[in-house]
């Protein structure tokens, strides 16, 4: 009996400990990675923002993972655009000498659907 609860109290930690990984993970996905490449930047941008998220939408996505947007004057061949920042200019949080502030370009050419990210530094 003693054997059956052991391996029982085994089980079920494991599982605690499965469950706990599974939601950190999560939620790292859900963080945007400062220091990485532009192309592993645009890949997660991309990830966040699917084919179906609207102009308005990946607006409000990327502010709620910590950027900054704004709308600007579109160029001539879209009707909406916004650039986002991060992190947000009133976040001093970063140790390192240079502060790296990435730039997020969304553009619409209907004004509902993106049809352009460009992601810089």
């Amino acid at each position: 009996m003693r054997k059956f609860s052991l391996l029982i109290s085994g089980c079920l930690f494991a599982t605690v400990v499965c469950a706990q990984s599974s939601g950190a993970a999560e939620a790292d996905a859900d963080r945007f990675v400062e220091r990485q490449s532009v192309s592993e930047a645009t890949a997660q941008i991309k990830r966040w923002l699917t084919a179906d998220t609207t102009f308005a939408d990946g607006m409000n996505i990327l502010e709620s993972r910590g950027f900054q947007c704004e709308t600007k004057t579109p160029p001539q061949n879209a009707h909406s655009a916004a650039t986002c920042i991060y992190p947000r200019p009133d976040q001093t949080q970063s140790t390192t000498p240079r502060k790296i502030y990435w730039h997020v370009t969304l553009e619409s050419a209907d004004g509902e659907a993106i049809t352009r990210i460009q992601v810089a530094y």
